[in-house]
């Protein structure tokens, strides 16, 4: 039997998860076969054969022929599974599957993250491609970066080139600390900076409540304190352009943060280096398979002929190559190398996602009420002075404010975002309240005496007669207003 109606024979549907999104396909790493459609159709195809015994003879030497190709196919599996037989414990064919995205999930606005869990169906094991059918429900998701259930953030920034932005950092860790998800500060290019300056910096972004790490992918300072909190866990990497965010990933992956870079010293480039020698390894293995007779699943043309040793190892390393980086600009900004978010293995455990640098993360997923306690020194000032005066105090020019008493360094950037959410609410209200007129229409109706009933026009705020009591009201509030300012 050949190994194109092997592979025509597999299960059409399978779970992975979604790694990288391009234009309009989304790259799926395929973690185990969905075996439930193919079992119903192996009871029906069973319970058709059973009245003619003459064509139950080629079904069962064609599945004798598929299990065996897949099992010499998956050698280093076929130990675990020697005793079982079942086509679920069979690992895919493929690592990975170039998907499009089924259409009802896009009228119904089902957006396809990377790192969503989906079911692909519709596969061609031979072109490496399916649909896209539905997507599992979600641990956690993130509006900037665009990207589903991870459970650690690295909020990663340049002490220089580009500088350090306090209001920018600010941004980050109020739009990130939203998502209640574990965030890790760490700076980079802490060797273009002299020590006193860092160390400087390191004690205003601990007066906030946050402990950072300082980080440099030349000398290799801080990659080991990164990679134990990277350790086993799907982590992103956030944060502006120019930071460093894919060179921090070389040197955790490679060793070094671009190729032509000296190599450094660590357990994460240790670990780093062990995981190179296992895929080198790993490479020769699946050279020996090719000259012994097996096949590779990534190319069916080259599956006749056996790769050499040089060739396979080759493959091996460039599926751990490095990263595209970029110098930053003449004036000291990113240029956006990284384009797309990915999913990438660490040696030492673990995934961590690449994306793009963005300056200005949304606040759209932050309220007005829930603000204030996204400052840390804000709550620990709170908790100092044993409460503010107002227990709705939204920290402004209150009477017996405490966190206005603190004098904190970030009041000015809490103020600046209050206004900026306060107005993206007031605006949803008024959208909201268009709307509803535009379903209510122009007449209401009224009842009148007798039961008569008729139509009268919707009038708009502006157009009623104000209370006195109103009134009052708004000339006291504009002289309190006054006498503040």
């Amino acid at each position: 039997m050949s190994e194109r109606q092997a592979l025509q024979q597999l299960p059409k549907a399978a779970f992975g998860q979604v790694i990288s999104a391009e234009a309009n396909y989304v790259r799926v790493n395929i973690s185990h076969l969905d075996t439930s459609a193919a079992a119903d159709s192996e009871t029906t195809s069973s319970s058709s054969s059973s009245s003619s015994s003459s064509s139950s003879s080629p079904s069962s030497s064609q599945d004798e022929d598929a299990a065996q190709l897949l099992q010499s196919r998956h050698a280093s599996h076929s130990q675990a599974s020697s005793s079982s037989s079942s086509s679920s414990d069979v690992p895919p064919p493929r690592t990975q599957l170039l998907c499009t995205v089924r259409a009802l999930l896009k009228k119904i606005n089902q957006r396809v993250l990377v790192g969503d869990r989906v079911r692909v169906h519709g596969i061609d094991w031979l072109e490496g491609r399916g649909v896209v059918e539905s997507v599992q429900p979600r641990s956690s998701e993130l509006a900037d970066p665009a990207i589903a259930n991870v459970g650690h953030v690295l909020l990663l920034f340049g002490l220089t080139q580009p500088p350090f932005e306090p209001q920018q950092v600010s941004r980050f860790l109020v739009s990130l600390g939203a998502s209640g998800l574990p965030v890790t500060l760490a700076l980079n290019k802490c060797d273009l900076l002299p020590e006193s300056e860092v160390t400087l910096r390191l004690q205003q972004v601990a007066s906030w409540g946050y402990h950072a790490v300082a980080v440099s992918c030349e000398t290799g300072q801080g990659l080991n304190e990164v990679a134990q909190a990277l350790q086993g866990a799907v982590s992103v990497v956030a944060g502006p352009s120019g930071a460093g965010k894919s060179s921090l990933i070389n040197a955790l992956r490679m060793g070094r943060h671009k190729p032509e870079a000296a190599g450094l010293v660590g357990a994460a480039v240790a670990a780093a280096e062990a995981a190179g020698a296992a895929a080198d390894e790993q490479g020769y293995e699946e050279s020996d398979q090719a000259a012994a007779g097996y096949t590779d699943s990534s190319s069916i043309e080259q599956q006749q002929q056996p790769a050499s040793p040089s060739a396979a190892a080759a493959a091996a390393d460039s599926s751990r190559s490095f990263l595209a980086v970029g110098d930053v600009s003449k004036i000291g900004r990113g240029r956006h190398t990284t384009r797309t978010v990915t999913l990438i293995e660490l040696p030492f455990g673990g995934l961590m996602a690449d994306t793009p640098g963005f300056n200005q993360p949304t606040l759209d997923r932050v309220a007005s009420a829930d603000l204030a306690r996204l400052f840390p020194e804000f709550n620990a000032a709170v908790e100092a002075q044993g409460g503010c005066r107002f227990a709705d105090c939204m920290h402004l020019a209150e009477p017996g404010c405490a966190v206005t008493a603190a004098e904190l360094e970030r009041h000015e950037h809490y103020v600046k975002f209050l206004a900026e959410i306060k107005a993206r609410e007031e605006y949803d209200v008024r959208v909201m309240q268009l709307a509803k007129q535009r379903r209510e229409g122009a007449l209401k109706v009224v009842s009148g005496r007798g039961g008569v009933v008729r139509y009268e026009a919707r009038l708009d705020q502006k157009h009623r007669i104000t209370s006195r009591r109103r009134q009052k009201q708004r000339l006291w509030d504009d002289s309190a207003e006054e006498q503040q300012e």
